[in-house]
């Protein structure tokens, strides 16, 4: 009798336990019209990149217009910075980066006023011409601290720009591939980018390769397709192209030595 009991019980209970689930709703989301987009961007002048960020989003289009918002898409400057495609954004949290066809690079100060929110002015936006389609910009952050970015594109020229005690532009030539540069991503002293013949990932202040991913076989046209680099963490990057994807985590290992002699402590090892 007691172990009849105790089934009697289960079963109850197990009813009890598929009666509330049953009764489970799923949740109700919280939703917000957008009524304060400008009328052309998303119909008549398409997004050609964007950038999302915590504190803001930019979205640039085919037609050199840039859309600074925040998140729930208030604009915030609504500008013409190029004359051709903007193909790269890039934003630090205080400074933010674009780049086009025509050209050219345009790095501008966002203001954090605590009476007006987030501000942009015109005058501490600056204009780099390359005389040369740029395809990828990343900010070397923080760019309040290193003034300097990386830029590339059909010169096939990984750049790193900065500027001499005078203000001038110096550019240093990271990589001559002779490929058109796609994609570039910079987190701390980690870069990321990529050409026709594959993804590398290097480090800043050594200018060391940790590693380079060949292009996989049978992948057409590689210039056409980009590829997706997220960084993780700080230490971490993921990274999708076409129908492939790479986890990638940067580590410690024992102290090497470089051709110059110089120790080298980073190293690369690839999930993908």
């Amino acid at each position: 009798d007691v172990g009849d009991t105790d089934d009697e019980d289960t079963t109850k209970s197990e009813d009890t336990e598929e009666a509330e689930d049953e009764n489970e709703e799923p949740p109700i989301l919280k939703y917000k019209r957008l009524t304060q987009l400008p009328p052309r961007f998303f119909h008549k002048d398409p997004v050609s990149t964007c950038f999302i960020h915590q504190k803001l989003f930019i979205f640039a289009t085919h037609s050199g217009i840039v859309l600074i918002c925040k998140p729930d898409f208030t604009p915030i400057k609504i500008f013409k910075a190029h004359t051709a495609s903007i193909l790269s954004a890039d934003y630090d949290g205080e400074y933010f980066a674009t780049c086009s066809m025509d050209g050219t690079v345009i790095v501008g100060l966002v203001h954090d006023e605590q009476a007006s929110g987030l501000v942009i002015n015109d005058s501490e936006m600056v204009k780099y011409n390359f005389k040369r389609p740029i395809h990828a910009v990343a900010l070397s952050k923080p760019y309040s601290k290193t003034k300097s970015f990386f830029c590339g594109g059909t010169s096939g020229d990984l750049l790193h720009c900065t500027k001499n005690w005078l203000g001038q532009r110096v550019d240093t030539v990271i990589d001559k591939d002779g490929e058109c540069v796609t994609m570039i991503k910079s987190e701390n002293d980690l870069l990321v980018w990529c050409n026709s013949k594959g993804i590398t990932v290097g480090q800043v202040s050594t200018r060391n390769e940790l590693l380079h991913i060949k292009v996989p076989i049978g992948m057409s046209r590689p210039e056409l397709y980009w590829p997706k680099i997220q960084f993780v963490d700080t230490d971490r990057i993921l990274i999708g192209w076409v129908a492939h994807a790479w986890y990638l985590k940067i580590f410690n290992e024992s102290p090497k030595k470089d051709a110059r002699g110089e120790e080298v402590k980073n190293g690369c090892h690839n999930s993908g």
